[in-house]
């Protein structure tokens, strides 16, 4: 794929330019264990991935008949998120924004609060490279679902075919493939959901990609 044939980059946050799960699935876990006297199971955690605090809040207090607010939950998970969270850029993630910041515009498109995403990008010195940022505040329907895809677009000025995002996942995979843009798949080890909806997509890593002027790059289709 020749990268600089596109006109802009969108680039998903967690799982994609940094290794976010863990923190947010600990935090998730010490809410449930202060509010709820719950402690999360290795089912529960894998029920975690690509679900929202608040849904497997709710889910984990009805199966359980547990007598805590689903919303007091997801609350306080984000409370000791925003407290203890250290972000970690996944390697070549930094070099590869910098090389493209002012070469093309960058957005990021993210599941997560804005302030999470602003505190995450600014811990790790990015936060000044992307001019659009859109998160699950800006939008009705989060991801698999496309309209932050579009929403990121239209404030972008620019039409599907004219930007390649870059995922991890399938939620991600399927709303950018929904927009009508071309995906790069990054293999972070979060690609085992994607299974046969990354059939033709190309998988890299940041150190693999091209820098600007770096030609076209190979890469493994079809998933990890």
């Amino acid at each position: 794929m020749q990268l600089e044939r596109f006109q802009a980059f969108i680039f998903d946050l967690d799982g994609t330019l940094i290794d976010s799960e863990p923190w947010h699935l600990r935090a998730f876990a010490t809410a449930m264990r202060d509010l709820a006297g719950y402690e999360i199971t290795a089912a529960d955690a894998l029920e975690f991935r690509g679900n929202t605090s608040l849904w497997l809040a709710g889910e984990l207090v009805r199966r359980h008949g547990l007598d805590a607010d689903p919303k007091r939950i997801a609350a306080h998970k984000f409370e000791v998120l925003y407290r203890d969270f250290r972000a970690e850029l996944y390697p070549g993630a930094a070099a590869f924004v910098r090389a493209w910041s002012g070469r093309r515009p960058l957005a990021v498109a993210s599941n997560s609060p804005r302030h999470f995403v602003e505190m995450a990008l600014a811990q790790v010195g990015l936060l000044d490279c992307f001019g659009v940022v859109t998160t699950v505040d800006d939008v009705r329907q989060r991801k698999p679902d496309p309209e932050m895809i579009h929403l990121t677009l239209q404030r972008l000025g620019l039409g599907p075919s004219q930007v390649v995002v870059f995922e991890d996942s399938a939620l991600g995979l399927t709303a950018a493939r929904r927009a009508g843009c071309a995906v790069v798949l990054l293999d972070n080890g979060t690609l085992e959901d994607a299974g046969e909806l990354a059939a033709g997509v190309p998988v890299s890593t940041w150190p693999a990609l091209p820098r600007p002027s770096g030609g076209a790059f190979s890469a493994p289709v079809g998933g990890p």
